[in-house]
């Protein structure tokens, strides 16, 4: 049981995003542990000026013929759209095999193969570690998020050899 995730949950239920979360005790409580910490954000950062509720537009990356989404940042899943994007670059350059599990053992589960997933995996999270922000204060960043990262690039352009 949670009972203080239910009453945070009820609020949003009976009163809506603004009324129920942004100036209501969550609201409060999150002013209060950022001020806490150091922090400077204030009841007045939570208005309806500055809190809109909008249907962001995807950033997305193709993998293998498939299209992948996420929601703009600021979440850590743009991590894996970066990842995906330069395990796709390495596979399509023939630096690294396709990844898939072939008859002889090689492919996802070769020691090459390992090592660009948890490099694009790792580039994927400094990237996202260095732009993932508030996209309508930082319009620039996130442009260069959906951008193909400057790490990805320089691996697949060779300076990236595998070992």
């Amino acid at each position: 049981k949670n009972p203080e995730l239910a009453k945070v949950f009820r609020s949003l239920g009976e009163h809506g995003a603004m009324k129920g979360f942004y100036q209501s005790f969550p609201g409060q409580n999150i002013v209060k542990a950022v001020q806490k910490h150091g922090g400077v954000m204030t009841m007045e950062d939570l208005s309806e000026d500055l809190v809109k509720s909008t249907k962001p537009e995807t950033i997305s990356v193709k993998y293998r013929g498939l299209k992948l989404h996420q929601i703009p940042p600021n979440g850590q899943g743009i991590a894996g759209l970066i990842a995906l994007s330069g395990v796709e670059a390495l596979e399509s350059s023939g630096k690294i095999p396709c990844i898939e599990t072939k008859k002889d053992g090689s492919g996802w589960s070769s020691s090459q193969t390992l090592h660009a997933m948890i490099e694009m995996t790792r580039l994927g999270f400094a990237d996202a570690r260095a732009n993932v922000c508030d996209t309508a204060f930082h319009e620039d960043k996130l442009a260069k998020i959906k951008s193909p990262s400057l790490a990805t690039s320089l691996m697949v352009s060779g300076t990236w050899t595998g070992e």
